[in-house]
């Protein structure tokens, strides 16, 4: 079984239902349980940080428990950043997905504040940024 289909599973068996999509952030995944990998986890509803926290954790605890691996690490896509967001769309690589209508919003949402960003970018930092370089 491959680490993709390892950590889909293991994410497939976590019981909280409060998890609509998740995606992974970086491309690591293709190693082995031995490299970091980073997944992105889009929550239905937070009503504090203290819950995000909580919610990380207890996925992290599940994936240490069913991949006897610490090096996954849960980022809460609800408000991470526009660079983020685009980078898991574009990647588009999902791993759990509960809420097909949830994704298409924060698909569509997270285009729009990308695109919106950029504009901001070339407007107040002419010659770019490294997370934003301007396009010709």
């Amino acid at each position: 079984m491959t680490q993709f289909e390892l950590i889909k599973n293991a994410l497939s068996s976590f019981t909280d239902e409060s998890i609509s999509f998740a995606l992974i952030i970086d491309s690591s995944i293709k190693g082995n349980l031995e490299t970091p990998n980073t997944i992105g986890i889009y929550v239905k509803s937070i009503t504090d940080s203290d819950e995000a926290i909580d919610l990380i954790k207890d996925l992290e605890t599940h994936f240490e428990k069913n991949l006897q691996s610490d090096r996954i690490k849960i980022v809460v896509l609800n408000d991470a950043s526009p660079v983020i967001k685009f980078n898991v769309i574009e990647k588009n690589i999902i791993l759990l997905m509960r809420d097909q209508h949830e994704y298409d919003e924060f698909y569509v949402r997270s285009l729009s504040e990308y695109f919106d960003w950029q504009e901001f970018i070339k407007h107040h930092y002419p010659e770019g940024t490294p997370e934003f370089p301007v396009d010709e």
